[in-house]
């Protein structure tokens, strides 16, 4: 990420969320709610102009058919892992976590919608300011900020997470909370990453969970596959991947940090768990980001 600049990554997520319901068939896994389009057009007049293009019934096929043919199935994945995250989340509210902690919240809209439908729970996002002060802007536009959510404007690679959540109003370190880190990691550098982990789990209660996504290693050995490609473009826009890791070294790094891995989900496990029940279909769903959900000891 540039400094100083909001995130060009949670731009273009922001941006596959909101137009794949152009597509009648995937409308079930996009989420009703007036909050990303508003934090797209917060973000420059650029990104309006982007999200004007998108929903233009001329351009649209145009851009659906180029994303597809240099980056197939990218954009059902992003579909498919929000979708999953975001059930898990709600899951573990239902059985009694009552708060949240987003860490890299970009512009997505799942804690804003969670403390919209339920008063009850408590959530805090943080991100870098600049991406931030666009999303604030965005909640804002779109009816205002949940009195629930609370939005941290911080700098991780700098304030450690025990500092921030320490520092957090109305956070409760003595009760469970469920931390996210949804396309996170993978921009850190290794060093980082385990830092995280580490304060994540003295920053949490005893029965907290913790949701991630990391880049699997093994398909990035192929610089043709669509994932490895993905990711030149993400180095061009100034957003580079630092991290990733190999499926079966997930168990062992969680572990060394106090976490018991309780599901690792990737493609095929999406097929299955989302895409199958609420499409029907089987579409092309890019491989290369795995989800791991792991329990506090």
């Amino acid at each position: 990420m540039r400094v100083g600049e909001p995130s060009e990554t949670a731009l273009r997520v922001a941006l596959n969320t909101v137009t794949s319901g152009g597509n009648p068939a995937w409308r079930p896994l996009v989420p009703s709610e007036p909050y990303t389009a508003a934090c797209i057009r917060e973000h420059s007049p650029r990104a309006a102009r982007m999200l004007r293009s998108w929903r233009n019934p001329v351009t649209r096929w145009v851009l659906y058919g180029l994303r597809e043919h240099y980056f197939p199935g990218s954009a059902l994945w992003i579909l498919l892992r929000k979708r999953a995250v975001a059930d898990a989340v709600r899951a573990a509210f239902d059985a009694g976590i009552g708060q949240l902690v987003v860490v890299g919240a970009g512009l997505d809209s799942l804690a804003a919608c969670l403390c919209r439908d339920r008063p009850d729970l408590r959530a805090w996002e943080l991100e870098t300011p600049a991406t931030m002060m666009v999303k604030a802007r965005g909640l804002s536009a779109a009816g205002g900020v949940p009195s629930n959510l609370y939005l941290l404007a911080t700098d991780l690679g700098t304030v450690p997470l025990t500092e921030t959540l320490a520092a957090a109003p109305g956070f409760d370190p003595s009760q469970p909370a469920i931390l996210v880190a949804e396309g996170v990691l993978m921009y850190l550098e290794s060093a980082a990453v385990t830092r995280l982990l580490g304060d994540a789990r003295a920053a949490l209660a005893p029965g907290s969970k913790v949701i991630f996504t990391f880049m699997d290693a093994a398909p990035l050995d192929n610089p043709r596959h669509p994932a490895a490609r993905a990711i030149r473009v993400l180095e061009s826009l100034g957003e580079p991947v630092h991290w990733s890791l190999r499926r079966g070294d997930i168990d062992q790094l969680l572990t060394r940090h106090g976490f018991l891995v309780s599901d690792l989900w990737g493609v095929d496990e999406l097929r299955q768990r989302v895409l199958k029940p609420l499409v029907g279909a089987a579409y092309r769903v890019m491989e290369g980001e795995l989800i791991a959900l792991a329990d506090v000891r």
